[in-house]
């Protein structure tokens, strides 16, 4: 069959899922061409209408839905979450076969060890920004559909905590009782943009932020006083603003409000302090899981001088601090470095240090000082070929690789591997509910 006698519409029966795309859609065939399905589950057998073709394959949806006992409302609606309809075995199934699949593809010589399951699949978030929007005249927050700016509003998310759904939907009721107004990306024109929250869980405390197209809010000491009055755990409110013409939520500039401007969190027995532009694991419990696993492959010892690489705030190297002689941590953000030196003291670190600077314009720097280790955990986009290119010629013995993206990993480690032999590759749920997974990777210089 051809792909071109598939028609929108068009409907057909008792086809089986043989497969998922790293998205979490099912994969069905007729006649060789495939057909792409939502919230379908591998093995079924469903009936299927035509809603989209294209060159070489087709969407569709499931005729006869069976997933609609999953418990959020907001499911097909929202975009947050991709593979609810999954129960959490068959969710870390559907990620290890995708890590599998793309080492397949890649033609490395690696054997995945099994996912790191999460002990709490709902509720684990640590942060969540939600974009303010209007429905009904009544301003609201929620999360955006997927591929779209259309932001569906919520009341209530799985993946974060009670509280913090209580917080969110109190914030609502005050904005429209003051009367504020919602930023609207096409005019430029009012002030609300996105609701941030982090919330700790090793630490009783919540920093809550009002990203705005402005500096101030309308009735704002009423507002932080009603918030801190009604949810004793808020210890900072800031303000973020950002008026730049972007889709990137946060500004650059944060205003205190409240307190602190900061939230706290334990992970390993390290105290850390965060500020709002810093980055810090979502998912407070796997972190811990995600940093021992890289610890416990990567074979640290007291002689080790390690190199972090997109340090954030100092997370992963104070976690292993203890583990070896010294680390150097490297971070573009001003903010993050200045949290993760306020983590080093708090925590009486001393063999710790860090560096405010682009990796890749300093990545020369590698090849000249002296570290045996070098730990990187880069942005989805992976590293530059310039990094890895220096990294193969460097003196480094051992590399710990954390990605958030499973694709440039393996593109980045068919690189690496002409000089590196890859001891390990541990996928890690750090995202239940999703498609995404993080991938720990070991790796050793051929001798």
């Amino acid at each position: 069959m051809k792909i071109n006698s598939l028609k929108k519409g068009q409907v057909i029966k008792g086809l089986e899922v043989i497969d998922y795309t790293f998205q979490g859609q099912g994969i069905v065939k007729y006649d060789g061409v495939a057909i792409f399905v939502k919230y379908v589950t591998l093995g079924d057998k469903i009936d299927v209408k035509i809603t989209k073709v294209e060159k070489s394959y087709a969407y569709a949806l499931n005729i006869k839905d069976n997933h609609d006992q999953v418990e959020c409302k907001y499911f097909k609606e929202c975009g947050g979450c991709q593979v609810m309809h999954l129960n959490y075995n068959q969710q870390c199934e559907f990620k290890e076969k995708h890590i599998k699949n793309l080492i397949s593809k890649s033609k490395l010589n690696i054997q995945a060890n099994p996912i790191v399951k999460s002990d709490e699949p709902l509720r684990y978030r640590n942060k969540v920004m939600m974009p303010f929007t209007t429905k009904d005249n009544k301003i609201k927050v929620g999360f955006f559909k997927e591929r779209t700016h259309t932001v569906i509003p919520i009341e209530h998310c799985l993946l974060q905590t009670d509280e913090v759904t209580q917080i969110a939907n109190y914030v609502c009721e005050l904005m429209n009782e003051v009367g504020e107004t919602v930023y609207q990306e096409d005019l430029k024109t009012g002030n609300l943009r996105h609701l941030y929250i982090r919330n700790g869980y090793n630490v009783e405390n919540i920093m809550f932020c009002f990203v705005l197209n402005g500096d101030k809010l309308k009735n704002q000491k009423e507002i932080v006083k009603a918030l801190t009055s009604k949810f004793k755990n808020i210890n900072a409110v800031v303000i973020n603003e950002n008026k730049r013409r972007t889709n990137a939520v946060l500004g650059f500039r944060n205003i205190n409000l409240y307190n602190v401007n900061t939230f706290t969190e334990i992970i390993g027995g390290k105290k850390y302090i965060v500020e709002p532009n810093a980055f810090f694991q979502v998912n407070t419990n796997q972190c811990e899981k995600l940093y021992q696993t890289l610890v416990d492959n990567l074979n640290l010892t007291q002689d080790d001088n390690v190199l972090d690489a997109y340090c954030g705030c100092g997370s992963i190297s104070l976690f292993i601090s203890d583990l070896v002689k010294s680390v150097t941590g490297v971070e573009i953000s001003p903010q993050a470095i200045n949290s993760a030196n306020k983590n080093m003291k708090m925590n009486g670190i001393t063999n710790t240090k860090f560096i405010c600077k682009d990796i890749n314009k300093e990545i020369t720097n590698v090849g000249k000082l002296k570290y045996s280790t070098l730990i990187v955990d880069p942005p989805r986009a992976g590293l530059s070929r310039e990094f890895i290119n220096l990294i193969n010629e460097s003196t480094i013995q051992k590399l710990g690789y954390v990605s958030c993206n499973p694709d440039t990993l393996l593109r980045d480690l068919a690189i690496l591997s002409k000089c590196y032999n890859i001891d390990s590759l541990t996928p890690v749920d750090m995202f239940s509910q999703t498609y995404h997974v993080e991938v720990v990777v070991t790796l050793t210089k051929i001798k």
